[in-house]
């Protein structure tokens, strides 16, 4: 689960591939609070390849894999003190979504990701690609695959303190997949059951992909009786469109529990003059650890969000200073200094994480 900034305690990923043969296999558990979950479909151009997604959203990814058969997923991870991979080369939108749209394997994404600054990166993503190739990337680490499988969960590998929220998960995948070499769905299906959450952060969705055929195994709230399978080819050839994973697959009973108890800040978005919207650009940062840097715009009438490692989304007013980002339910609120202008803003997330930053440009 990616995360706009820093981490949240409840919220969780454990993601493995297998390959033999040459050929991939990649499981996700995406394990977080929000049960509004969605899978979408984009047509290729061409400038971008066809690609799926999968998120809380029609337009913010968590995860997925384009017609080359190349797959990627977040996994947050603990803040960390040290160096980290700076570049003059800065990249305003979401890199992960950019190797999706244009590399065909995992060699073209490291040398997209070398080429740009990732010292805002407060999480690590996992690349497969169907040849059976695999990384994780870090801030300031890239970790190829060195056995027949990989598994990343929700600390940094390259460091020898393992964050102990993730670490059961990480061994029960590790020792699973490392006892075998034959991969198939019914498998990777038992280490998705073995690593998925039931408590404050439950696994809100699963996927199987076969990254060679483009099938995609979709299973909802860690019920992994029953699931719905989509190929990726099939479906492009409908063009654009989404589906809600309680559309495409029948909900449990614990589902149904679990939303009906699910209670985040709801904001209602009003009508306002946009006049003053250029008051509000700027570029704003969190100065201490860990450093991110939130870009505000004022563009044909509309006030854009954009940060590093995310593209740009459009924020909604919903009281005289405050806008809502519809795709992660993160509110925005500027606040004034003592000569009445904008100097910062506060952030809250799903109402959970609450932070400030202030403005530099």
């Amino acid at each position: 689960m990616i995360i706009i900034s820093g981490n949240l305690d409840n919220s969780a990923c454990t993601i493995f591939m297998g390959s033999s043969g040459g050929k991939g296999f990649v499981g996700n558990n995406e394990d977080f609070i929000d049960p509004n979950t969605y899978v979408w479909f984009l047509t290729p151009s061409p400038d971008k390849l066809g690609r799926v997604y999968f998120g809380y959203g029609h337009e913010l990814p968590q995860g997925g894999m384009n017609e080359k058969g190349l797959f990627f997923d977040y996994a947050t991870t603990q803040p960390r003190m040290g160096k980290y991979y700076k570049r003059k080369d800065v990249y305003k939108g979401s890199l992960a979504e950019l190797a999706i749209e244009t590399c065909s394997n995992v060699s073209e994404v490291i040398n997209l990701f070398e080429k740009y600054d990732r010292s805002f990166m407060t999480y690590q993503i996992m690349f497969v690609d169907k040849y059976g190739n695999s990384i994780i990337i870090e801030t300031d680490t890239i970790i190829k695959k060195k056995q027949h499988y990989q598994v990343a969960t929700n600390f940094c590998q390259s460091q020898n303190d393992p964050n102990p929220y993730s670490i059961e998960r990480y061994r029960c995948a590790d020792s699973m997949l490392k006892s075998t070499k034959n991969y198939n769905i019914d498998y990777f299906r038992s280490k998705l059951d073995c690593t998925h959450q039931e408590e404050n952060s439950p696994t809100q969705y699963s996927n199987i992909y076969d990254l060679n055929t483009g099938d995609v195994y979709i299973y909802l709230f860690h019920d992994f009786l029953t699931f719905s399978k989509l190929n990726l080819q099939e479906e492009l050839k409908k063009g654009n469109h989404a589906y809600k994973l309680s559309d495409l697959i029948n909900p449990s009973l614990s589902y149904k529990k679990y939303v009906s108890e699910y209670h985040i800040p709801v904001y209602n978005i009003i009508q306002r003059d946009t006049a003053d919207y250029g008051r509000y650009a700027g570029i704003y940062e969190i100065i201490d650890f860990p450093p991110m840097k939130y870009y505000i715009t004022s563009e044909s009438g509309s006030l854009l969000f954009l940060m590093s490692g995310i593209n740009k989304y459009k924020l909604y007013p919903v009281s005289g200073d405050a806008f809502i980002l519809k795709e992660l339910n993160l509110k925005v609120t500027f606040e004034k200094n003592d000569q009445r202008t904008n100097d910062k803003i506060s952030i809250s997330l799903y109402g959970l994480m609450n932070y400030t930053a202030k403005r530099t440009e």
